[in-house]
């Protein structure tokens, strides 16, 4: 599988599934990703750094404004009214799972941890 192949299956949900109008996040962190690896000595770069070595490649840097759109936000609203967290499987071929898990429940007793 190629990178371009690979990134646009982490950018983007199935077509066929019901979210395919939402804004993926993760094409451009994997493409800045995969440009330092392949062009920088070091491990780690983070923030501004990152943000500038991404530019210098090449790489589409967008504000995080663009990935605030109505259907996330109201997407949000319905897990925070529920107390869940939704976890949304793109990597299944025959269907989009869509699974909660129940938040950690904060204990009681000031003596347990």
């Amino acid at each position: 599988m190629g990178d371009l192949h690979q990134s646009s299956r982490l950018s983007q949900p199935p077509m066929a599934t019901p979210l395919q109008h939402h804004k993926g996040g993760s094409l451009h962190g994997y493409n800045t990703t995969q440009a330092r690896a392949k062009t920088s000595p070091h491990s780690y770069l983070s923030f501004h750094n990152i943000e500038e070595f991404a530019r210098r490649q090449g790489v589409k840097v967008v504000d995080n404004q663009y990935f605030i759109t109505l259907d996330n936000f109201a997407m949000l609203k319905l897990a925070k009214e529920a107390n869940i967290i939704l976890i949304l499987d793109f990597e299944s071929c025959d269907e989009n799972i869509i699974a909660y898990i129940p938040p950690i429940r904060q204990r009681q007793s000031k003596g347990e941890k």
